[in-house]
This record gives C-alpha cells, sequence and structure tokens, in this order.
C-alpha cells in the first residue's frame, strides 16, 4: 500500500477542497441571461431580465423616451396602460323652436367645456358630415342634433405627401364620443 507523504497528503486536500467549493459555487449561482431587443432604429425596446424584472421602453414619435415600464411579463403581453379621456357630458337639446309642419324647426343644443379638448365635432341626424367649432352650443335650422365629438391633439404633427405630390402636414388627434338625449 502507497503511503502519502505530508506534501501530497496537503494537495489532496487543498485539491478536495477547491472541488468541494466550485461545485458549492456553481449550484448555489445559476447563471444569469439577460436579453435585450432594439427597435428598427436602434433604440433599446426591450429587456428580459429574470433578476430584476423586464422592462419594455416606449418612444413618441420624436424618439424621447415616454415609458419605462417594468414587469415579469413577456413584451408580448405587456400593454402600457393609457388613462381615458373624458367624453362630452351635460349634453342637452331643446326645440324645434317652432312647429317644422308652419316652416320653422330648429334646435338649440349644447355640452359641457370638456378639459383638454382643442375643438368640438357635432353631427346632426342624417347628415354624412360634422360641424367642427370651438363653442359648446350651437344651433341647427333643421334636423336634430344627433352626436358631439370632443377633439384632443394627441401627438406631435406628421408630415405626408398628398396625392397631387404636395407636402402636408397633419396633426395627430383623437376623438371621445357621446350622443345627444332622445327626448
Amino acid at each position: 500500500m502507497d503511503k502519502n507523504t505530508p506534501s501530497q497528503v496537503k494537495q489532496i486536500c487543498i485539491h478536495s477542497i477547491f472541488l468541494t467549493l466550485l461545485t458549492a459555487c456553481a449550484a448555489s449561482e445559476p447563471e444569469v441571461v439577460v436579453k435585450y431587443q432594439y427597435d428598427a432604429l436602434g433604440r433599446l425596446s426591450y429587456v428580459e431580465d429574470i433578476e430584476n424584472g423586464n422592462r419594455d421602453y416606449d418612444y413618441d414619435k420624436a424618439g424621447n423616451r415616454v415609458l419605462v415600464a417594468t414587469s415579469t411579463a413577456s413584451d408580448a403581453t405587456k400593454t402600457p396602460e393609457v388613462p381615458p379621456l373624458p367624453v362630452p357630458t351635460g349634453l342637452t337639446v331643446s326645440g324645434p323652436r317652432t312647429p317644422i309642419s308652419d316652416g320653422g324647426g330648429g334646435w338649440d343644443f349644447s355640452w359641457s367645456p370638456v378639459p383638454g379638448a382643442v375643438a368640438y365635432a357635432y353631427q346632426l341626424n342624417g347628415e354624412p358630415t360634422s360641424t367642427i367649432t370651438t363653442e359648446t352650443s350651437a344651433s341647427s335650422a333643421g334636423p336634430r342634433p344627433y352626436s358631439v365629438e370632443a377633439i384632443f391633439e394627441t401627438g406631435l404633427p406628421e408630415t405626408g405627401v398628398s396625392e397631387t405630390g404636395a407636402v402636408e402636414i397633419r396633426s395627430v388627434e383623437t376623438r371621445t364620443y357621446a350622443k345627444f338625449p332622445e327626448n
């Protein structure tokens, strides 16, 4: 039977301790993988990070970062919450002013100011288009009012090319809708 010298025993012990520590460290610290996704413009759009939470980056049309949402959900299911815009309220209709059979008619109608609205669009019964105004009341000599929309500017102006080839600047808008009461 071979006997190990004290030097060999010391070397075997150190080697054994090193392997034990290496195995313990490897077992207690799993490899952490962080994945990064970029949009078509090369901006960071999503970070998948199990340890610190996922991060979803959103940008406005000018390229400014407007939202960093942190969660454990995947990017496919993550939708940032946007608060709803207020709808027109306090809708009133009076009329017809005189009987339509007498050649008169006409309606007066109004609504309460909507915070943040830059204009309003109202539509009359049977009319295919809306009339845009900055006022909160109007009159119609003919059909009864049907609905009103509050118009909000919700983004930076966009540029585009018209059918004739001219450059157009369009504002981005969102509308909220309310129907006038029937009676």
